[in-house]
């Protein structure tokens, strides 16, 4: 009797622990998919109104740096 009560409480310590990291995970993702739309609206706004691409693409990589992201810039304008 004890022992399978040994197990249960082992496999529900395992559980909690399985969860808690699922959270953390997805906790962590949103975080990044928001710092990602933020750049983007940046980008966005900057263009809108007139914003180099020399420095557009400066100015992304440093923000991009302070929130922790990975990135490239690449500037293209259709005429």
């Amino acid at each position: 009797m004890k022992e399978r009560e040994k197990v249960q409480e082992k496999r529900k310590k395992e559980e909690r622990k399985r969860k808690k990291r699922e959270a953390f995970i997805t906790r962590h993702v949103a975080e990044i998919i928001q710092r990602q739309e933020f750049i983007l609206k940046l980008t966005r706004a900057l263009v809108m109104f007139g914003g180099l691409s020399h420095r557009l693409q400066a100015q992304i990589q440093v923000t991009a740096r302070v929130l922790d992201l990975l990135n490239s810039a690449v500037c293209i304008y259709q005429m």
